[in-house]
Parts: structure tokens; C-alpha cells; sequence
């Protein structure tokens, strides 16, 4: 997808009030506003119709990276495939038990949801008395103690840019006739902290893909879910049975840095950020979920991966 430089797009590390304000990603906003309606309102000859770079990110770190298209052309979908407590780039040989958990509507809130789910203001009012050095999880992207299942890379022997859409395509089996996904993906430093980069949630019987609307790879792979969502498209699971189903997180743009590891989280709910339609909720209390990976079902998430040399990060 090529875009058109008479749209420019700036994403940043900031929940809404927080925009252009935040430690990592201070930037005068208004500039580029400015020159836009420069150009096209005043007509002004300042260049911003050339600029053929029109998608401009900032990740959590402060790193700046300036994109020609979507999705970004120095990455490629990459299957990570769930391995035990570890994310491989080979498939799962053979058999192994799957993994489980109880559904709960409530994790901890101490993360970068709950920056998002209160529209940024705690974190505003942080860093507006330049509290941010106090490193408060609930106001940065550091996430604290979380509920849910980890699956790990090994530490990545160079720096990767990771950008664009992701998905995670689980096998899975519940007690009941529905199970709720929210999938987490971390950058997780040597030291052992944790930031959250992204997220996504879905419900099982709301999983059918409107297949117009997501992109698969040349082996048809689904690495940008788009779910119909609609009443008419719920498909009820079968308890017991194992059923795949694609979840959509949210796409990110983040460079990882050499020695870092991606981590997947996957529990039932992170609210206040994302939580089940309130009439789905009674069909999941007291079910258990079951994630299988193995050599028959090969759960995975498909990553936008790239070597960050190859990014023109700034």
C-alpha cells in the first residue's frame, strides 16, 4: 500500500493528552501540522506534498523511523512458532501438553493498558510535576506483576525492527462455548524489566475472518486479522474441541535492541484496557481454556521482523 503524501501520519509512544509530551517521545507536533496546512490551505511551496517518507514513527525509546509504505518495507511476517515456555522459528516437533488457564475478567492494571484504558492523564500529570525518573509501571511502558501464559525468544543477536501488523494464531479448546484471548507482545531487556509494546483482545465465537479485509502471505499465512464481527458471523466453539482461531494485536513499530528478547503474553483479559462484550461474560465465567502446540496443532504469532540497519531508525 502506497501512501499519499497529501496525508501525513506521526505515531507516537503517547495516550491521547499525553501527545508529543511524554519523556520518550517529546516533539513539537505542531510543526508538522503547521507546514500542512501551510501547503494546502496557504499554498505555500514548503515541500510537504514531495515528502515520499509520509509515515513518521516514534517508538517508546525515542527512536524515529520515516516509512515509503505500509506495511513497512524493511520488515516481513516472521512465524514464531509457541515451544514450551519458548517462541522458535521452527514448528513444534512431535507432542506436548498443551497449557491452560482459568478465565478471569481482572489482571493487574499496573501496565501500558492502563495508560491507554484512562486516556493517558496519569502519566500526563506524572510527567507534568517530572515525577517520570520514579519509573512508576502504571505510568510508563514498564508493565508490573502480570497474570497469562510467556512464551520467549532467545536474545536477539543484533538489533530488529519490529513493524506492522501482527497476529497470533492459536489452537486452542474450552470448556465452554466460548474463550476470551488478550495477547501481549514485550520487549523484555537483559535486565529482566518488561515493556509492554502492544496488544490485542477477541473472543472465540467472534473469531470468523472477513477475508476481503485481511492479508495472508504468499503460503497463506494470516498476518493482519480482520474479524467480521458481526451477530450473524458468532460461531459457538464445541467444548473439548480444539478450534483455531486468529487474533488481531494491535500493529506497533518498535526497534529492538541487540540482546533484548520478544516475549508473548496470552491471558483471558486486561481490563480496564480490553474486556468481553458484557453479554459474552456470562458464557465464559468458570471456563478453562486450553492452548495446544505441537506438531499437529502449531500455534504461533506471526511477527513483523526486520534488521533495524536496514530501518533508518534515528
Amino acid at each position: 500500500m502506497q501512501p499519499d503524501p497529501r496525508y501525513q501520519i506521526l505515531q507516537g509512544p503517547w495516550p491521547h493528552v499525553t501527545t508529543g509530551f511524554a519523556p520518550t517521545g517529546r516533539i513539537r507536533t505542531e510543526e508538522h501540522t503547521a507546514a500542512w496546512f501551510d501547503h494546502w490551505l496557504k499554498g505555500m511551496d514548503n515541500g510537504i506534498d514531495r515528502n515520499n517518507k509520509p509515515l513518521n514513527v516514534i517508538d517508546g525509546n525515542g527512536n524515529g523511523m520515516s516509512a515509503s509504505a505500509y506495511p513497512f518495507p524493511d520488515t516481513t511476517p516472521t512465524s514464531y512458532y509457541l515451544d514450551g515456555n519458548q517462541l522458535s522459528i521452527a514448528p513444534p516437533a512431535g507432542d506436548q501438553a498443551a497449557d491452560r488457564w482459568d478465565y478471569s475478567l481482572v489482571n493487574s492494571p499496573c501496565s501500558r493498558a492502563f495508560g491507554k484504558a484512562t486516556g493517558g492523564v496519569f502519566e500526563f500529570v506524572i510527567n507534568l510535576l517530572s515525577l517520570g525518573n520514579l519509573h512508576e509501571p502504571c505510568s510508563q511502558t514498564e508493565i508490573g506483576p502480570q497474570n497469562g501464559l510467556t512464551y520467549t525468544t532467545t536474545p536477539f543477536d543484533e538489533g530488529m525492527t519490529l513493524a506492522g501488523p501482527i497476529t497470533a494464531d492459536l489452537f486452542a479448546a474450552s470448556t465452554a462455548t466460548d474463550a476470551a484471548f488478550d495477547v501481549a507482545v514485550e520487549d523484555v531487556a537483559p535486565d529482566g524489566s518488561v515493556r509492554q509494546l502492544t496488544e490485542g483482545s477477541l473472543t472465540a465465537k467472534r473469531r470468523a475472518l472477513d477475508e476481503e479485509r485481511s492479508w495472508r502471505t504468499a503460503d497463506g499465512t494470516v498476518y493482519a486479522a480482520v474479524h467480521q464481527n458481526t451477530s450473524s458471523s458468532q460461531q459457538p466453539l464445541v467444548p473439548g474441541q480444539v478450534t483455531e482461531v486468529q487474533v488481531r494485536v494491535f500493529p506497533t513499530a518498535q526497534k529492538i535492541e541487540a540482546g533484548h528478547r520478544l516475549r508473548v503474553r496470552i491471558s483471558s483479559s486486561n481490563f480496564p484496557a480490553s474486556m468481553p462484550h458484557p453479554l459474552d461474560i456470562p458464557g465464559l465465567l468458570g471456563s478453562t481454556t486450553t492452548i495446544e502446540h505441537s506438531a499437529r496443532f502449531p500455534s504461533k504469532i506471526v511477527l513483523p521482523l526486520g534488521r533495524a540497519a536496514d530501518s533508518a531508525w534515528r
